[in-house]
């Protein structure tokens, strides 16, 4: 791939100004507190490499400068990355802690950077060729850190690129704004583990790093890449002086087909910070006459532990029943710190009666001072509490019933100022409304709202139900207690055989209430009724020939009042039998369905059979059916034998069933023809034809 000369020089000179910029402003930060130990910067030289092909990628790095600083606890070195092929935006956002390196101490510090081949690193080389799947390469280098100070140090890494919006990002940029569409290669979203020398779950057109990992034959086979960070990040930490120690920082990258040409940049910060050396102070607060206690979460006699800004913690012992206060305080790089006296008691709280803490003195009687500046050789300081006398607002809030039983906010009633020890009492009478309310007497400690109650009265409503021995009525509930002006809630009347008209004033007339009726005072209320009439229906069905049923409809509909007597009755004619619907006492509409049914008729066949001389034997019955008027009846007896006799086949003809009936019918026995046949002899002795000579239709048996 081809870049211009003018654009890549530009954007080269533009990377260094920015990172010039941001070391010397975090050096001018780091050394503010001791300019005497200032001394030369090192500049940090970037070099730029392009990379040709229409579709390979090469991810770059610039030379390295370190030294040995031994005024200073902080040293930063710049790795600039560029690339050139194209990775679509995907964004990430990451916001640690900023790293605080305002302070700093005097203890020897170095960082250098290295090669894999143990050479002072000036260029780091990662050439990619993109594949459809993505292809994945990576490369590292060596940080070697070596300090004397007691308390070791601390490795970051941050990103300190911007993109062309001039937004600090952890991606990388593509040299050419114009290229908006494929102009990032984005840092990685999530840290991801590669074992085995498998980079398949690296996700493509991605970078990230890797702290410490697996390299074989100089190779890198595992470990697990993160997202690149903006703000400073631990890569490594060490807790004492160490001469030479190493962490192996890899970079890597996956890539497929869809990338483009060009340059894409970004620029590593390495910061190597010496951990600071503690100071311990111990200050004694001496009550004056009030009492410390620990705040919520905090237990009396554990360590009251309470970080400051350059504070490792400050631990808190009361001390003689509680009057006295010892707290004991690491400071960091501070002989002469200043605190304030609430920093150190954030977790214990100083009272005495009737008085407000002014402050604190460091001398007996002395006026109060906020800050306190210590001094490391001094091993305790004692400081006095001083006190105001207090005087304390005193105010009563009442909230008032409404009739729904709800109350109002709360206002004030009455309010004054009272000094400690002073009376406070509060009272208001009753009303025709109101209950009276009060707050008893009590000695003022301290500011106080006291929150009143004021009730409404309460009355008591009877309800009476109003009926008698022959018609009882009852009514639930039979009484209520309402506030005054509580609107009525009516009671569940109910009386057998009537209707509630209402409640009213009087037993008969009077004025009626209702839900809308306030309560004023007690009262009694009587229900009034109307006798109830109720429609009484009788529905008939028929029962047709077959069986089946007609709908039913109505043949009677009478409106009877309560208690009347109802009954219902259709005689019987030809066709049907007589319904009835028996006499009951009305106590509801009602619907009265009966079925009216058929007459019904027995329809008997009798059968008697013919001899062989032709004479008939008794009639015996063979069949006999129960039918509906209206049903159709009919009677077959095949041809068959009967006592070892042939006889005919004999029915009785379809008919309609209109009466009871007896069908009589003669079974006849089967009749054979019988046929005699003659032949004549001749003379010579031979015969002639036969002929006929006899023919009878004869009955079965009969000679």
């Amino acid at each position: 791939m081809n870049i211009k000369s003018s654009k890549r020089v530009k954007r080269l000179s533009s990377t260094k100004r920015t990172v010039r910029a941001n070391r010397e402003s975090l050096y001018a930060r780091m050394f503010q507190r001791k300019t005497t130990n200032t001394s030369r910067i090192h500049s940090l030289p970037q070099f730029l490499i392009s990379c040709n092909g229409s579709r390979k990628a090469g991810l770059f790095g610039t030379a390295f400068s370190a030294g040995l600083f031994s005024a200073f606890s902080i040293l930063v070195l710049s790795l600039s990355l560029s690339v050139s092929f194209f990775m679509p935006h995907s964004a990430y956002a990451t916001n640690p802690a900023n790293l605080d390196i305002s302070a700093s101490v005097s203890e020897a510090l170095a960082l250098a950077l290295y090669a894999k081949d143990g050479s002072s690193i000036t260029n780091l080389a990662l050439d990619i060729d993109p594949s459809a799947t993505g292809t994945f390469a990576s490369d590292y280098f060596n940080a070697r850190v070596s300090t004397n100070n007691a308390t070791g140090y601390n490795l970051y890494i941050k990103a300190i690129g911007e993109d062309h919006s001039g937004n600090l990002t952890g991606d990388l940029i593509h040299a050419s704004a114009s290229a908006a569409a494929h102009n990032v290669i984005s840092s990685l979203s999530a840290p991801i583990t590669i074992t085995g020398g498998d980079f398949s779950t690296f996700t493509n057109d991605t970078w990230g790093y890797a702290v410490d990992p697996t390299i074989s034959s100089s190779t890198v086979t595992a470990g697990t890449f993160n997202p690149v960070p903006t703000a400073n990040t631990v890569i490594k930490s060490h807790s004492e002086p160490i001469d030479a120690d190493i962490t192996a920082v890899a970079i890597g990258a996956k890539v497929d087909h869809d990338v483009i040409s060009g340059v894409y940049s970004n620029t590593l910060e390495f910061t190597a910070v010496a951990n600071s050396v503690p100071y311990t102070y111990t200050v004694v607060f001496d009550g004056n006459g009030g009492t410390f206690s620990p705040k919520q979460n905090n237990v009396q006699g554990q360590a009251n532990v309470h970080t400051l800004t350059g504070t490792s913690a400050w631990n808190c012992t009361p001390q003689d029943s509680n009057t006295k206060l010892s707290c004991t305080g690491t400071i960091y790089d501070d002989r002469h710190p200043t605190v304030t006296f609430n920093e150190i008691l954030t977790a214990y709280d100083l009272t005495l009666a009737g008085h407000s803490l002014a402050g604190f003195s460091t001398t007996q009687g002395g006026a109060a001072e906020s800050t306190i500046t210590l001094d490391y050789q001094v091993a305790s300081v004692p400081v006095y509490a001083v006190w105001s006398t207090n005087s304390y607002t005193q105010t009563t809030e009442a909230r008032y019933q409404n009739a729904d039983g709800t109350y109002t906010q709360y206002q004030t009633v009455d309010t004054q100022v009272l000094n400690y020890g002073d009376t406070y009492s509060w009272s208001t009478p009753a009303t025709a409304a109101y209950e009276a309310a009060n707050v008893e007497s009590y000695t003022v400690t301290g500011d106080r709202t006291n929150q009143v109650t004021i009730n409404r009265n309460v009355y008591t409503i009877t309800w009476n139900a109003n009926g008698d021995s022959t018609y009882p009525a009852t009514v639930d509930p039979t009484s209520g207690s309402y506030r005054y002006g509580e609107t009525l809630t009516l009671p569940t009347a109910t009386r057998t055989g009537h209707s509630l008209t209402g409640f009213f004033t009087e037993p008969t007339g009077g004025t009626q209430v209702t839900s809308a009726t306030t309560v004023t005072g007690n009262n009694t209320y009587y229900a009034q009724w109307n006798i109830n009439s109720y429609t009484q229906t009788t529905q008939l069905r028929y029962e047709n020939a077959d069986g089946t049923f007609t709908d039913y409809e109505t043949v009677d509909s009478q409106t009877k009042n309560y208690g009347e007597t109802y009954s219902y009755t259709r005689p019987a004619d030809a066709t049907y039998q007589a319904a009835t619907v028996e006499a009951y006492t009305v106590t509801e509409d009602h619907t009265n369905q009966v079925t009216v049914y058929r007459n019904t008729y027995t329809q008997t066949t009798q059968v008697r059979y013919e001899t062989a001389t032709g004479s008939w034997g008794s009639y015996s019955t063979v069949d006999t059916q129960t039918l509906r008027y209206g049903q159709t009846y009919s009677y077959t007896k095949p041809a068959g034998t009967e006592g070892g006799v042939p006889y005919q086949a004999a029915s009785v003809a379809s008919y309609t069933v209109t009466q009871d009936n007896t069908n009589s019918v003669n079974i006849l026995r089967q009749t054979y023809t019988q046929t005699t046949q003659i032949r004549y002899e001749n003379a010579d002795g031979t015969y002639g034809s036969y002929t006929t000579a006899d023919t009878q239709t004869l009955r079965y048996g009969q000679t």
